[in-house]
């Protein structure tokens, strides 16, 4: 991690000299992060032998929002009635009841058990710290192509949105974002260069290794069968897909999903921001009766049949692009929530 945890003055110190645009996709990239390492979470947590009645936790709650009032303000209150400048917003899936409060407050009043509060606060100050990070980088003059080794990048890259946005709006990458735009550079220096010394169509792939301390996407192992050419390009990073719908021939795991659960998703994803594919898995347990066969770290077995799907879905244009979270879960964006 890039610098180090900014106190509460410093951060509102930096975040004051950027512009409104700068500061509203900060301000997005935060509620987003919160909402989405919520949901997965708690996804994440069913098997895992935490709690009995964590099984089907993450279908009983959902996150709402994640207001910064600027200061401590009546205006946003806790439960208990204590003026708060950050708010948590959660809905309880089963009793309807929303509930507001300061994450110091979030155990008492959602009622959840204290391993599994520990775990949700772990994930969301890590999403605080990638804040920090940005904002480090940019008290301190960062340099993108300093850091990447180049003087600049080709036009025709094709980027992640994610990065794509924050070179827009000239922010600072964090350091994944920089190792995922190097990898993608390391891609497209090898495909020209395959051009120049083909003049036909080159069939190629692309062998990455883990992050250092990583797990793979797929803790199980399991990995797509889909090969890599000019019209699907697969990866097992985050960025945007930008190909064509992918041919029943080369993508066949999402057919082993049901016509239900195939509505059922899509009747999903009309309904929320962001998706969590380990939480969409357990609500397709829970409604649709999908098959509740897990693996040992407790990821359910339609778990890759699901993100097929997903897949198949952004090249129609129904999702906008992949986040993988520490590769154990991956989140699907609708366009309208990725700034």
């Amino acid at each position: 991690m890039y610098g180090t945890y900014l106190d509460l003055e410093d951060r509102d110190k930096i975040m004051g000299s950027l512009s409104d645009e700068q500061q509203d996709y900060l301000h997005n990239f935060l509620k987003r992060g919160k909402r989405t390492t919520f949901a997965s979470v708690l996804a994440r947590l069913k098997g895992d032998g935490l709690e009995e009645n964590a099984e089907h936790i993450s279908t009983q709650w959902m996150f709402i929002e994640y207001i910064d009032a600027g200061k401590v303000s009546n205006e946003h209150p806790c439960e208990c009635g204590r003026p708060l400048r950050y708010q948590y917003i959660v809905k309880n899936l089963v009793t309807n009841k929303i509930l507001k409060f300061g994450k110091d407050h979030f155990e008492r009043h959602t009622g959840l058990p204290s391993s599994i509060v520990k775990a949700v606060l772990k994930g969301m100050y890590k999403i605080d710290c990638e804040l920090d990070e940005i904002l480090n980088k940019i008290s301190s003059g960062w340099s993108l192509f300093e850091n990447l080794g180049v003087s600049s990048i080709p036009d025709d890259l094709i980027m992640p949105i994610d990065i794509r946005e924050h070179l827009e709006l000239d922010l600072p990458l964090l350091d994944r974002q920089v190792m995922r735009l190097k990898g993608d550079l390391r891609s497209y220096n090898s495909f020209k260069k395959n051009i120049v010394e083909k003049n036909d169509s080159v069939d190629f792939e692309i062998n990455e290794g883990k992050e250092e301390g990583q797990a793979s996407l797929f803790d199980e192992d399991i990995v797509f069968g889909f090969d890599l050419d000019d019209d699907n390009v697969q990866t097992v990073r985050s960025q945007p897909v930008k190909v064509k719908p992918v041919s029943i021939e080369k993508n066949i795991s999402y057919q082993f999903l049901s016509f239900v659960e195939q509505e059922f998703i899509l009747q999903f994803i009309q309904n929320v921001n962001s998706v969590s594919v380990r939480q969409l898995c357990e609500f397709m347990i829970k409604e649709v009766g999908s098959l509740d066969k897990r693996y040992l770290t407790g990821k359910p077995h339609i778990y890759v049949h699901v993100c097929s799907y997903l897949d198949f879905l952004v090249t129609q244009g129904k999702l906008s692009y992949i986040e993988n979270l520490d590769y154990i879960d991956r989140i699907y964006y609708i366009e309208s929530d990725i700034s």
